[in-house]
């Protein structure tokens, strides 16, 4: 029996370090496992079979691999394969090595490798603590004292491990942070804007989260540029000359995370002037991958919230519109055309938008996309990217260069502090103008809807249609959890030799080193507090009522290292073998009130027959 508890106990550790990893594994190894597990259950050892099976289910899966053997995630797949296979061709043995001993424990760092986000960190938490417990209970026998001891030795061993990970030399590696992937697009626009007028779903998925240096004055997210007009579809042009950045005014440095979108496209805060790795800033300053994300990004990144940014030569695709279409607007703006000042002519045709009183609305009525321009003012409703597309052709009908600019607008009531959650539903599509003295600048035409209703007929304006794009924001104990996730994220599962050598120039500062020793000092009173508390031993009624009784009773004969049971025994009494009986039917079986009265009513008589 003893036998069979030592394999359980590892059975357990096995299947809690491997739980993670498995759902990563080929679907042939996961095969082999099921099988091998079967079999262990039903104990039916086909040794010949399961290693058959598991070199094809190694051959299958990694056949093709097999010139990226050293590709670190190829690598690690095979690794945790290979372990599988032994480990379950070892336990069909029934025998204990020293592998299957360590076997959860490689397990446990392997997974450590593939994921690398919150959930995985809680999850190591609670497998570490599994492993104690395992190893107690294994000594002991005793699962609620092997439970308690589990407790107090995790506690204690907390403030070593803080110190451990704050001051143990980081080393440079390859990061993998494979985990969670996608294969559909998640945000609405993937270098291209189509004008339709279909009406807009609000998605609640999350996009990108990001943290601030310091407090942001816009929340545009540049996602792509588009310049050529298909009618209907807004499109990438390559071939154009690359922006210059003759000043960067203000610049902020932030760490993004951004979800797989299944694009190539890095959502940085308007403009960007850095790019993380595996990617490149564009000629129009956005930036992309080189393959789609499929896997989460994680990095930091430096934008420009406030710059000139010119062109040498502006493409002459920003000038480009059908004149056949939007032939209403066209002799609307026959003045506007006249006028010679670029700044005066974009003035001009802004406040004829906003003399429109067009309303926001994500449920558009039906739209002639060719003549954007004429249907948008005609019929007074529409949401971003109608907003846009009209906007960046009107300005080219009075010769300003323009291109319209998709990403993501953040909303203030998503922000905790300096800590930003963008959703698919912020997706937005804005325009950029080009004007000789200034450059590129955005403007956002949204921002001259007419959003009071000031007419009552209700056949005109339905309620749904009024821009009420208030989309309803995130709680604020939601918001705050996600910040104090965000946080975990990047200084545990982030930290690496910068930010460790980052902390240890902050420690020199006498005042912040006060702090951090007052901060640590409070976490290991609380720690000792934990294990004392726990540890303390709680004297039950039976124990208080016998003690009663030993103090008169080792007046007459000492008890020395006699146990209770036998020191009463001892004495050849009736009164004290009944007393004996109830007391250790207490103690070590079952109490109830019953039991505890008739202790006290006999320990009463019997000290008062003395």
């Amino acid at each position: 029996m003893k036998y069979l508890k030592n394999l359980l106990y590892i059975d357990l550790a096995l299947f809690i370090s491997l739980l993670p990893v498995f759902f990563v594994l080929p679907i042939f190894i996961q095969i082999f496992i099921i099988v091998g597990v079967v079999l262990i259950i039903l104990n039916k050892p086909f040794m010949k079979f399961v290693a058959i099976l598991g070199i094809v289910s190694l051959v299958l899966s990694f056949y093709k691999a097999i010139y990226d053997i050293g590709v670190f995630k190829t690598y690690i797949m095979f690794l945790i394969s290979f372990l599988s296979y032994g480990i379950i061709l070892q336990r069909l043995k029934r025998e204990i090595n020293f592998w299957l001993i360590i076997s959860p424990l490689l397990f446990l760092l392997l997974s450590l490798v593939i994921y690398q986000n919150i959930y995985m960190l809680f999850f190591t938490i609670l497998e570490i603590f599994i492993f104690i417990f395992v190893v107690i209970n294994y000594s002991i026998k005793n699962s609620i004292i092997s439970f308690k001891e589990s407790i107090k030795i995790f506690f204690i061993s907390i403030p070593i491990v803080v110190l451990l990970f704050i001051f143990f030399p980081r080393f440079f590696m390859l990061k993998s942070n494979f985990g969670f992937k996608s294969n559909y697009v998640l945000s609405g626009f993937s270098g291209e804007m189509k004008v339709s007028d279909k009406n807009v779903i609000n998605s609640d998925q999350i996009v990108l989260e990001t943290k601030f240096d310091k407090n942001p004055t816009s929340l545009y997210f540049r996602g792509s540029v588009l310049y050529k007009n298909l009618g209907n579809v807004w499109i990438e042009v390559d071939n154009v000359v690359r922006d210059k950045l003759e000043k960067c005014i203000k610049k902020i440095s932030y760490r993004i995370k951004e979800f797989p979108t299944n694009q190539k496209y890095v959502f940085a805060l308007d403009i960007p002037i850095t790019h993380i790795p595996n990617s490149y800033i564009t000629t129009y300053f956005t930036i992309k991958t080189f393959k789609n994300i499929k896997k989460s990004i994680n990095a930091k990144i430096t934008s420009c919230e406030e710059y000139i940014l010119k062109n040498n030569l502006v493409p002459l695709v920003a000038l480009e519109y059908n004149k056949k279409y939007n032939l209403k607007t066209q002799q609307l703006i026959k003045n506007i055309r006249k006028i010679k000042d670029d700044e005066k002519r974009l003035k001009a045709i802004e406040e004829l938008f906003i003399s429109q009183k067009i309303i926001y609305t994500l449920t558009p009525p039906k739209m002639d996309t060719l003549n954007i321009v004429d249907s948008l003012f005609e019929k007074k409703r529409g949401y971003c990217v109608h907003f846009a597309s009209a906007f960046a052709t009107l300005s080219r009908m009075v010769g300003i260069p323009s291109r319209v600019v998709t990403g993501f607008l953040g909303k203030k009531e998503n922000m905790y502090k300096n800590f930003l959650v963008i959703r698919a539903k912020d997706s937005h599509a804005w325009v950029e103008v080009y004007l000789k003295n200034k450059g590129w600048i955005r403007i956002d035409p949204t921002i001259f809807a007419y959003k009071e209703i000031k007419t009552t007929n209700k056949k005109d304006i339905k309620k749904e249609n009024i821009v009420e794009n208030k989309v309803k924001p995130l709680s604020k104990e939601m918001l705050y959890l996600m910040y104090i996730r965000f946080t975990i994220e990047e200084w545990v599962l982030n930290y690496n030799f910068f930010k460790q050598q980052r902390l240890l120039k902050y420690l020199q500062n006498k005042e912040f080193l006060l702090k951090a020793i007052s901060i640590f000092l409070v976490f290991v009173f609380l720690v000792i507090l934990v294990v004392y508390l726990t540890n303390k031993k709680k004297i039950d009624i039976e124990d208080k009522l016998i003690e009663k009784l030993l103090r008169v009773l080792e007046k007459d004969k000492k008890r020395g290292h006699q146990t209770i049971y036998a020191y009463l025994k001892s004495f050849n009494d009736n009164k004290l073998d009944k007393i004996n009986i109830i007391y250790n039917k207490l103690k070590f079986y079952k109490k109830s009130q019953k039991d505890i009265k008739t202790l006290i009513r006999l320990i009463n008589e019997y000290l008062k027959s003395k």
